[in-house]
C-alpha cells in the first residue's frame, strides 16, 4: 500500500473536520515529525507510522495496516468499532447528543488540553524508563560484586530493589490507559518526582527529534542518481 494513495471514508462518520494528529496525540502518541511517528502502543520508537492530516489517514509500514481515524483508535486501543466511536465521543471528537451546550464547551476545553497532557505523560513514561534502566544497571553491578564478596545482606537488598523496578521497566508495554493511570496516581503522591521524570523524557525526545530531522534533511539532499549508481 502506497502512503501517497491513502483512501479513507471518515467524512461520513462526522470526522471530516477532525485532525488525525489531534486524535493521535489524545491517544498518547508523540508529536509527529514531518508526518512520521512511532507505534507507541507496542513500545516501538522507530518512525514506522505515517499520518496525513489532509486526508485523515495513517499507515503502518511494519504491519501494512492503516486507514482512517476510527481504525487508528481501534488499533491503538485494541478495540472494536463501537468502543472506538465511544472513545471519540467521550474525548470530544464526535458530538454527544446527550450533552447540553455548556457540557460540550467544557468537553472541548478538556480535549484542547489533551495533546499537551498526552505529551507530558509520554515524556514521563520515557523518563521513568530511562531512570529504571540506569538503576537496573547499577544494581546488577552491585549484585555481582556482592555475590563475589559473599555479602548476603547486600544481595538481598539488590534483589528486592530489582523486583521493585519491574513495573517501571515494563512501562513501554503497558496500555495508554494504564500509563495514564500510573501518571495520575504518582502525580497525586509526588508531583515533583513526576516533573523530574517528565524533564528527562522531554530531553530524550527532543534529542531524538533533532536527530530525525538531521537524517531526513540528509536524505532529502541525497541525489537519487548517485544513490542508484
Amino acid at each position: 500500500m502506497n502512503v501517497s494513495n491513502f483512501s479513507c471514508q471518515f467524512q461520513s462518520s462526522g470526522l471530516g473536520n477532525v485532525s488525525i494528529v489531534a486524535v493521535w496525540r489524545a491517544l498518547g502518541g508523540p508529536q509527529p515529525v514531518r508526518g512520521r511517528s512511532c507505534a507507541f502502543w507496542r513500545g516501538s520508537r522507530d518512525l514506522n507510522i505515517a499520518l496525513k492530516d489532509t486526508t485523515g489517514a495513517w499507515f503502518d509500514f511494519v504491519t501494512n495496516g492503516g486507514g482512517g481515524i476510527i481504525a487508528l483508535v481501534e488499533t491503538v486501543l485494541d478495540s472494536d468499532r463501537k468502543a472506538a466511536v465511544s472513545w471519540l465521543i467521550s474525548s470530544g471528537f464526535l458530538p454527544d447528543r446527550k450533552l447540553n451546550e455548556r457540557e460540550r464547551i467544557l468537553r472541548r476545553i478538556a480535549v484542547s488540553a489533551a495533546p499537551a497532557l498526552a505529551q507530558s505523560i509520554a515524556d514521563w513514561a520515557r523518563g521513568l524508563q530511562i531512570w529504571a534502566e540506569q538503576r537496573k544497571t547499577d544494581l546488577v553491578h552491585t549484585l555481582e560484586w556482592a555475590l563475589r564478596e559473599d555479602a548476603p545482606a547486600i544481595v538481598a537488598h539488590c534483589e528486592h530493589e530489582l523486583s521493585q523496578l519491574r513495573p517501571a521497566l515494563s512501562i513501554g508495554h503497558m496500555s495508554p490507559e494504564a500509563v495514564a493511570r500510573s501518571y495520575s496516581d504518582l502525580r497525586l503522591r509526588n508531583a515533583r518526582a513526576v516533573d523530574r521524570f517528565v524533564a528527562v523524557g522531554r530531553e530524550d525526545r527532543e534529542n531524538a527529534e533533532a536527530t530525525v530531522r538531521c537524517i531526513l534533511d540528509l536524505m532529502s539532499a541525497v541525489d537519487p542518481a548517485r544513490v542508484a549508481a
